[in-house]
């Protein structure tokens, strides 16, 4: 049995988002599965994400939301001793350099998520949170990657062309599925679109297509996630006399399943995605899913979804009104979908994760 460490660093960041559900799933699938022979513990046990908090419980995490708690809790990590431990693997949830300094007498895995910040110059509230992404890169012994359009990125920005990767795409959790009851119906046909908005995410770029399709005019565009409209999205949708046709809401997944099961088309018009894990959700919940060209979006959507190219509002908009208007499409896009999701399991990604943590060691 190899005995794997998780850093604490996403689980105190992040309280919700797809970095942290890819460790609680693969924490899970080694818990569920003790024939993969991986024992996973957790450095530090205090948390504020709520994957972990609702689904890691064997694992005996404690809730430490606060102010300032989750940074002391970083911090303690890195001062508190570690020689005692009888670790095989430290894997690394993100890229803070003190991380990978603090556990060097051990292997070491990170996991590529995507050159998002590299690409699009995207920053978090506090600057650039991938500086250290490339020592990382040069400095463990085991890397994952979710798509080879990272592993690829990643070679070409850093000038790393022998990289070597493990390729451990992600998969849509339990809770989406199409059969699931729907218990909040919703009566207006829709366009969705689930996350963050600003910048490569290109939310305006959607609002302003849909603008464009004026003989649909039955249809709305829900905005799932990411906050409430900013002013300048708010004058966007007032300037193009949307008020009544574009809403802005939050949910959990049970209740993104319901609402991904009752859109007409899931859009994603992102300029880069180093997966795009909700194209994965949407089509597990019976939705047609349209994406832009680009990144791993091809990768994970395959032949069961449309594209447009990326950043191209007016390709967009003919896009959107093609599928629209055609229900024997979207029926065939929903069957491909269903069939697409098969090739995207957790136990799969465990299941790889484990082979290359026993080739490490």
């Amino acid at each position: 049995m190899i005995t794997v460490a998780y850093d604490p660093q996403i689980f105190l960041m992040q309280g919700r988002g797809g970095i942290s559900r890819y460790f609680v799933e693969l924490i899970k699938s080694f818990k569920q599965n003790p024939n993969l022979g991986v024992n996973p513990v957790l450095i530090n046990t205090n948390v504020i994400n709520e994957y972990a908090i609702s689904d890691l419980k064997g694992l005996e995490v404690h809730d430490c939301s606060g102010v300032l708690q989750p940074w002391r809790e970083l911090l303690l990590s890195l001062i508190k001793p570690t020689t005692e431990n009888d670790w095989d693997i430290v894997h690394h949830t993100f890229y803070q350099k003190n991380f990978l300094k603090k556990y060097n007498s051990y292997v070491q895995a990170v996991t590529l998520y995507d050159m998002i910040p590299e690409i699009t110059n995207a920053k978090g509230k506090f600057g650039n949170p991938h500086l250290a992404k490339e020592m990382y890169l040069k400095n463990c012994e085991l890397i994952f990657s979710i798509s080879n359009s990272a592993s690829d990125d990643a070679k070409r920005i850093y000038e790393l062309p022998k990289l070597q990767t493990h390729l451990t795409y992600l998969a849509q959790s339990e809770t989406f599925a199409a059969d699931s009851e729907i218990k909040n119906p919703r009566q207006n046909k829709y366009i969705l679109f689930v996350g963050n908005r600003d910048g490569y995410k290109q939310g305006s770029v959607l609002i302003e297509a849909f603008s464009m399709i004026k003989d649909l005019n039955e249809m709305n565009l829900v905005f799932v996630g990411g906050g409430k409209f900013s002013t300048a999205e708010l004058e966007l949708i007032s300037g193009l006399s949307l008020n009544n046709r574009v809403s802005q809401v939050e949910a959990n997944d049970t209740e993104l399943n319901e609402i991904y099961t009752q859109a007409q088309l899931y859009v994603m018009p992102s300029l880069y995605e180093g997966f795009g894990l909700p194209a994965l959700e949407a089509m597990a919940a019976n939705c047609p899913v349209l994406l832009s060209n680009t990144s791993s979006l091809p990768e994970v959507g395959g032949t069961a979804a449309r594209y447009f190219y990326a950043g191209d509002k007016d390709s967009l908009a003919t896009a959107m009104r093609e599928i629209l208007t055609n229900d024997e499409l979207r029926r065939s896009m929903k069957v491909a979908g269903a069939n697409q999701v098969k090739k995207f399991s957790w136990n799969k990604c465990a299941e790889e994760t484990a082979n290359a943590y026993r080739v490490a060691i």
